[in-house]
């Protein structure tokens, strides 16, 4: 029996909007997240505007980052923490110095891939 190699599906959708940035794609990852394990179910053209991606691929890129060590564990508690916070971390107080940096860190990272990717605008 021969089965049919998967392929994505081409929306050829022009309405689809990049991310300005990949903190504004983290946040829209975190809250597809929190959506999902309240049970709704992602659905590509649903969502308003239309992403050029899913959000299993942001969590895919930060994945990728972290098994090519570019991202360590400190990267992901800070992006968890404050992504679910829906607010970066401000380097203008002295608790959240740190945090900041690696946030800083991970940003540029997931920023150049996705960049990579003609994810961002």
């Amino acid at each position: 029996m021969r089965h049919r190699r998967f392929s994505p599906r081409e929306t050829g959708n022009s309405f689809e909007v990049p991310f300005e940035s990949a903190e504004e794609a983290w946040f829209w990852f975190i809250a597809a997240t929190l959506a999902r394990a309240a049970g709704a179910r992602p659905i590509r053209d649903m969502a308003d505007p239309v992403r050029p991606c899913l959000p299993d691929d942001i969590h895919r890129i930060v994945e990728q980052l972290y098994r090519d060590r570019l991202l360590h564990r400190r990267h992901l508690a800070v992006l968890s923490e404050y992504g679910q916070q829906f607010l970066p971390p401000t380097d203008r107080t002295q608790e959240q110095l740190v945090a900041s940096r690696l946030w800083d860190e991970a940003m540029s990272q997931i920023e150049a891939v996705m960049r990579g990717k003609g994810l961002l605008q």
